[in-house]
């Protein structure tokens, strides 16, 4: 019976617990003390968890007195009105409470509207979850803090307001809202956002999974977190400001619509998974800033069919364009270093692919199942020729052209890996320095691939002692004399495929080896140098009565009756012409260094150096800002 009876006494304190878990009750609304110190409490629900005792509209007030006490009302605390589903259709919140706790609203289907008072800072976790009545929201900009879901699956949210003024824009909400504004930590899951220039950050999930379908990013925002966008399908084009430096883990994965997008030179890293799944982009253009493009960064970007990579680039990351089976080409400059694993894994339309000189590292199963390739060229020599990984090569055919450098045929088919290839050709490459003047001249006896960032000029023409040039693109055809011109570098040129056109009349000469000549026939040779800062073809800078050419190096030939060339076909008005010693460039504008001349009047004659001249005779000069030709 003592047994009984003290069981009985545990069940009645632990009613007794249940029914006042709250420390008093006013008006209908529940109370728990926060400090006695502060004299400050929070609402809280009846029992020992939220049942949903709150109904119709209920007005919190600023303030309450309990046993002579009055307590100012800070906080709205976890789980207060949640689960009041049907019958909670209103709250006032006084200008009092600065924290609205977790899940203090969650589950009022009902509540169809809200303010929230500008005293307010800190938004919950689920706050406002599954309040799928609710249709609109103004958010203060005292508030600094809104946790992660705070309005998810508020079904029927149309538009949330909220004050700029904070620099962070991140969660990962599913609300179907018109954001207009923002603020630290924010809202997701919408069709149509308007981002305050206050934003430095989209954060982590910010818009993750939501309905958006465009979005305009201010140029205050440097980063664009993980996962920011990821699985948003309706976002069909988006536009990243030159503010961006960013762009994060996976931060478009999975935007299935996505057809294009412009990353700018300010981004300066492609996290991993940045664009994997995007199963509609069909290009995409990378910055020169870019250096490394991350792990599975376009896996499966099955429409992407054409992709250049800017000579910033040294890391071609792990499965970065593994099935895109849509790609049919790619550029990979001589500034990689590393192809990682998988890389191009699966991409089955790629018919032919050029390794650079600078690779070092191919990894496991790069090229697997590149089934329709039917040339590979590899530029790397034959004193640093690697080990690829053990399938980097697996199901691609076994008599795919394998192209490798002269000399080096024997070192490929003795090593791992690359003697799989049964037709092992050898072709020439060759290297081009250009010094700080920007210039070069190159002879090749082969079909050469003009490299990115080099232009090529042959000349035909003469006009005074200006050589009249006319660009070579593409491909530049074997056995022909140019002038380069490109930033100071060092530039690949490789045999092409292509057989293009001689091209005639060209009054550069050249050879592959050294080679001595001696002026016959009046002819004159003139070669590349610079004298006055003046870029040009300088007689005078020969050596001696005998002219030595170097290996690969073109120079320009004048007068020689018969090679026919600085003929009458070349000069009709004035065959017998006396030659000049110099010959400068013209490229179709002033000259190749393009000086300013400001001042203008008709009898001030400038040469297409800008040097004033004070008796003009004959050539073209520069008279008002224009080229004039004295005969």
């Amino acid at each position: 019976m003592k047994q009984l009876r003290t069981v009985l006494a545990a069940l009645l304190l632990l009613c007794s617990t249940v029914a006042t878990a709250h420390d008093f009750e006013i008006d209908g609304i529940y109370y728990n003390i926060l400090s006695l110190e502060e004299k400050t409490v929070e609402v809280t629900f009846e029992g020992d968890r939220p049942l949903g005792e709150y109904r119709g509209n209920v007005r919190i007030p600023a303030s309450v007195t309990y046993k002579g006490r009055t307590y100012s009302v800070t906080t709205i605390g976890d789980n207060a009105f949640s689960n009041c589903f049907m019958d909670l259709t209103g709250i006032e919140i006084p200008n009092s409470v600065t924290t609205i706790g977790n899940d203090a609203f969650s589950g009022c289907s009902s509540l169809t509207s809200i303010t929230i008072p500008n005293s307010v800072t800190t938004i919950g976790s689920n706050a406002f979850s599954s309040c799928s009545s609710l249709t609109g929201i103004e958010i203060p900009n005292s508030v600094t803090t809104i946790v992660s879901n705070a309005f998810s699956s508020c079904s029927s949210l149309t538009s949330i307001s909220v004050a700029a003024g904070n620099t962070t824009y991140d969660s990962r909400d599913n609300c179907n809202a018109i954001i207009e504004t923002a603020t630290n930590t924010l809202i997701a899951g919408c069709k149509n956002t308007v981002i305050p220039s206050s934003v430095t950050t989209i954060g982590s999930d910010a818009f993750r999974g939501s309905g958006l379908t465009s979005i305009e990013i201010p140029n205050s925002v440097t980063t664009i977190g993980n996962s920011a966008f990821s699985s948003c399908r309706s976002l069909t084009s988006i536009e990243i400001p030159n503010s961006v430096t960013t762009i994060g883990k996976s931060a478009f994965s999975s935007c299935t619509s996505l057809t294009n997008i412009e990353i700018p030179n300010s981004v300066t890293t492609i996290g991993d998974y940045a664009f994997n799944y995007c199963t509609s982009l069909t290009n995409i253009e990378i910055p020169n800033s870019i250096t490394t493009i991350g792990n599975s960064a376009f896996t499966y970007c099955s429409s992407l069919t054409s992709v250049k990579i800017p000579n910033s680039v040294t890391t071609i990351g792990e499965s970065a364009f593994k099935y895109c089976e849509g790609l049919t080409s790619i550029e990979i400059p001589n500034s990689v270093t590393t192809i990682g694993n998988s890389a191009f894994y699966e991409c089955w339309s790629l018919t032919s692919i050029t390794i650079p000189s600078s690779v070092t590292t191919i990894g496991d199963y790069t090229f697997y199942y590149c089934s329709n390739l039917t040339s590979i060229t590899s530029l790397i020599p034959a004193d640093k020729l690697f080990v690829p990984g053990n399938n980097t090569f697996s199901y691609v055919p076994t008599n795919c052209t394998l192209y490798v450098p002269y000399g080096a045929k024997e070192t490929y088919a003795a090593t791992n890996g690359w003697n799989k290839f049964t037709n092992i050709v050898e072709f020439s490459v060759f290297d081009l320095t250009v010094s700080a003047a920007k210039y070069a001249t190159l002879y090749l006896d082969y079909n050469a691939i003009i490299p990115q960032g080099v232009e090529v000029y042959t000349a035909s023409t003469v006009d005074g002692n200006y050589l009249m040039m006319q660009e070579v693109t593409g491909t530049l055809p074997a056995n022909t004399g140019v002038i380069v011109r490109a930033e100071q570098g060092t530039y690949t040129f490789e045999r092409s495929s292509e057989a293009p056109s001689a091209i005639t009349g060209n009054l550069f000469r050249g050879s592959v080896e050294d080679v001595y000549i001696t002026p016959a026939n009046e002819a004159r040779y003139y070669v590349l140098s610079m004298k006055d800062g003046v870029v040009g073809m300088y007689e005078d800078a020969l050596s001696g009565g005998t002219f030595k050419n170097n290996a690969n190096k073109a120079y320009l030939v004048l007068g020689d009756k018969s090679l026919g060339i600085y003929d009458e076909e070349v000069d009709t008005e004035d065959p017998g012409m006396q030659l000049s010693n110099k010959y400068y460039f013209d490229f179709g504008g002033t000259t190749a260094i393009d000086p300013v001349v400001t001042e203008v009047n008709d009898n001030i004659y400038y040469d297409l150096s800008g040097r004033r001249v004070e008796n003009p005779t004959r050539g073209i000069y520069i008279v008002n800002g224009k080229k004039r030709l004295i005969k």
